[in-house]
């Protein structure tokens, strides 16, 4: 005889999780849908209650409008801007601000220096000379306080200016500084040093060819200056220094007066006479006003020269002591 007890209440839990799922509306030929076979996997896992309060939160229908909540997507990052190389270049030409005074311009200079676009010749004091004057301190004559901007340092603001536009229109090339030599001078013989008005420049090749000068004159922004270039290479000829015709005439039985001589630091040419009792030459006498820079050799330097004095610029050419280009502005 078969005998019957009640079921625990455990027992009867199991039976309803574990017992068969009451067909689906979807059912279709004998077959449930793929939602209804996804429903059942989730019920024999995790039970009728938790699959009841899943389905509460979800939707398994098709959601053509696009109103169901998606997964959030991934935000492509925005490519950060490579940094521009020459900004700081930028910077300082747009710093127009610094150039209004002598301690500003002095300033300006020795960023550039900082920057790689400017050098100064070893020995020469000039950067000490600016960080002076960017100080506030009296440099010999020159005193930082007069409103006036000095020529020398006009000068180096235009040269080095240049030099930082050609690097911005391509940074991926080498800076190309220009180095400066001596600036400011004491003493008598200071001449346009003393006041603050000239720059020696010592980059080039002197001994060669113009090619180097001609392109530091490209640079220079219309406007009055003398200039004096050396006794060497394709610039004034050592043999038209006078000293040298003199001791040249002497050397000869019979020396004879000299003509057409340069003198250092002056645009003229020059002639002198000898003294065959005293053996000597008087001092040198004015011979043809303004014609020193005839003298010089290069011919595409003279033709440079040329156009600039086209252009409206006005110079004073002279020779000078060797190894540099002097400027100074008039």
């Amino acid at each position: 005889m078969t005998q019957y007890r009640a079921r625990r209440p455990d027992e009867v839990l199991d039976a309803k999780r574990n017992g068969p799922v009451p067909p689906h509306a979807a059912v279709q030929g004998g077959h449930a849908d793929p939602q209804t076979d996804v429903v059942r996997s989730l019920q024999r896992l995790a039970g009728n209650g938790a699959v009841t309060a899943w389905l509460g939160q979800v939707s398994l229908q098709r959601d053509d409008a696009g109103t169901a909540v998606k997964a959030p997507t991934t935000a492509t990052p925005t490519p950060t801007p490579a940094a521009d190389p020459a900004a700081d270049a930028k910077a300082l030409i747009a710093d127009a601000d610094s150039l209004k005074t002598n301690s500003g311009t002095a300033t300006w200079l020795l960023k550039a220096q900082d920057l790689g676009f400017v050098t100064f010749t070893e020995g020469m004091k000039t950067q000490s000379n600016l960080e002076d004057l960017r100080d506030g301190k009296k440099v010999g004559n020159a005193d930082p306080k007069d409103p006036t901007i000095f020529g020398g340092l006009a000068t180096m603001h235009s040269l080095a200016l240049a030099r930082i536009n050609r690097w911005i229109g391509d940074p991926t090339k080498a800076k190309d500084p220009i180095q400066l030599g001596s600036f400011i001078r004491t003493g008598s013989d200071a001449g346009p040093h003393g006041k603050a008005s000239a720059i020696d420049i010592n980059q080039g090749d002197f001994d060669g060819s113009a090619d180097d000068v001609i392109a530091i004159l490209k640079d220079l922004p219309k406007g009055s200056y003398g200039l004096g270039m050396p006794f060497q290479g394709e610039f004034f000829p050592a043999d038209k220094n006078i000293d040298t015709m003199e001791a040249a005439e002497k050397a000869k039985p019979a020396p004879a007066d000299v003509s057409g001589g340069l003198v250092r630091f002056t645009v003229h040419l020059y002639k002198a006479s000898y003294d065959a009792k005293a053996k000597t030459y008087s001092d040198p006498a004015l011979d043809t006003a303004g014609a020193a820079y005839t003298l010089l050799k290069s011919e595409a330097l003279k033709t440079q020269l040329q156009a600039m004095r086209t252009a409206g610029t006005t110079l004073m050419i002279f020779p000078d002591n060797n190894n540099h280009l002097h400027v100074d502005q008039r």
